[in-house]
């Protein structure tokens, strides 16, 4: 599966946790039982998750 998004002028670590959020809400509108998050970065794995 692949999409796009238009995010504008953003730093790679900026734009990585929006990746990640976008493929969360798809994951949550299919209503998946497990999951699995690949990223080369832990900073961009774990920014969504903080308050």
């Amino acid at each position: 599966m692949g999409f796009g998004r238009c995010l504008g002028n953003y730093t790679v670590t900026e734009a990585k946790p929006w990746g990640i959020m976008d493929g969360l809400k798809l994951i949550v509108d299919r209503i998946f039982e497990m999951i699995l998050i690949q990223t080369d970065s832990l900073e961009a794995a774990i920014m969504p998750f903080r308050k």
